[in-house]
């Protein structure tokens, strides 16, 4: 399981992204009020490529996702952040480590995950900002 996203078009800032995917993705629109930056996260090794992820937190109106509860990646849920790991659902390993820091957003995070071949952060270093 992962968060809204997607990678970042030539020419488009992570902001502009952010706008972008959440419409493609949920039928939400929002604008640059409604969002909130939460760190960043490079990732080595493990994936095919590295990659450097913006994480942001999306202020919506309403849980009643405008495309439905269903898109071409998967299927939506609503969880509150203690029940994301209890419900069985394999998560992508970094938001293990980034989860409780993206959901409280004291500070900005900064973090660098050394990923082994079964895609599990095998080293980690994430150093925070207050805000």
């Amino acid at each position: 399981m992962n968060g809204v996203g997607g990678k970042v078009d030539p020419g488009e800032t992570f902001l502009q992204t952010v706008i972008r995917e959440t419409k493609e993705e949920t039928g939400y629109e929002i604008q640059a009020k409604d969002i909130s930056f939460c760190g960043l996260a490079v990732t080595r090794e493990g994936y095919d490529v590295d990659w450097l992820v913006g994480f942001f937190k999306v202020e919506v109106p309403d849980k009643n996702i405008p495309i439905g509860d269903q898109c071409k990646e998967g299927k939506f849920l609503w969880l509150k952040p203690e029940e994301v790991f209890t419900q069985g659902i394999e998560l992508v390993d970094d938001l293990h480590y980034l989860l409780e820091k993206i959901d409280k957003n004291e500070t900005t995070f900064f973090a660098h995950f050394q990923i082994d071949d079964q895609e599990k952060v095998k080293e980690s270093r994430i150093d925070d900002l207050p805000k």
